[in-house]
């Protein structure tokens, strides 16, 4: 790591250490009063969730649990004409996927139906990196046509750091193995300016090589934890400032040099 990345990363550091702990808003959408969820919905929620707000995804899973009950996840049990009527919701009628709803709960079934077992993922995907790119290949939306697959590697990161789960699933270890995509770190960046010379001009390769870089420096054992805390920035710019209301006023950030806000 160049001198410039390293003093990125040490400041990075000192404003994710300044935050409080906070889950993921989106474990909403599969988990209950408990903070707990089943991980199969937690796949399902990463692919039907499309274009929907929380609240929206929240109120879509409720309904087709109500409609479906556990064909909702195992929906080869369930008359396909029977399915497809229940997933025609009314108060969807202008989302832009409706038609797709069906097709994509089956797609995600046929994946459940052959690894059932939420406790055997990690025999089966021995590697959190061979899990999101089965998701890629057989989940619609979940990175077929993206290089940075950021959704597959935001339901990896629930299920191998267990965000939403009693326990992880992959053993602690494999914490190490997950990636934190590029955009998840570049696009806060942008506000302060401290992306690396010609990035738009680099590969997504290169962009993932340095993003990587600069996170090992902050998270060696646990990259992924930086996540939730660097998306918090995304808010910078705004009235409702989500990054200054946490830290008590921009005064108190270690960033502030570099914000446009600043």
């Amino acid at each position: 790591m160049d001198s410039r990345s390293s003093e990125l990363a040490t400041r990075l550091d000192s404003f994710l250490r300044s935050l409080p702990e906070r889950s993921d808003p989106r474990l909403l959408a599969w988990t209950d009063e408990s903070g707990f969820g089943d991980p199969r919905l937690a796949i399902l929620i990463g692919c039907i969730g499309q274009d929907l707000t929380i609240p929206a995804t929240v109120r879509l899973v409720r309904d087709l649990r109500e409609r479906l009950g556990q064909s909702l996840l195992e929906p080869w049990k369930a008359r396909q004409e029977d399915f497809d009527k229940a997933c025609r919701l009314p108060w969807l009628s202008a989302w832009p996927h409706l038609d797709s709803l069906s097709g994509w709960i089956s797609a995600v079934g046929d994946l459940l139906r052959e690894h059932p077992d939420p406790s055997l993922w990690s025999r089966d995907w021995e590697d959190p990196r061979d899990f999101v790119r089965t998701l890629a290949l057989r989940v619609p939306w979940m990175g077929r046509k993206s290089t940075d697959r950021v959704k597959g590697w935001r339901l990896a990161r629930w299920l191998v750091r267990g965000e939403g789960l009693p326990a992880p699933l992959w053993p602690t270890i494999d914490r190490t193995r997950l990636k934190l995509p590029s955009p998840v770190l570049s696009t806060p960046l942008g506000w302060f300016h401290r992306l690396p010379p010609a990035w738009e001009t680099r590969t997504p390769r290169e962009r993932q090589e340095w993003t990587d870089s600069v996170i090992m420096e902050l998270r060696p054992e646990d990259p992924a934890s930086a996540w939730v805390p660097l998306e918090t920035i995304l808010r910078r710019g705004r009235a409702d400032s989500l990054c200054a209301e946490l830290l008590g006023g921009c005064d108190r950030c270690p960033l502030r040099p570099d914000c446009k806000q600043g």
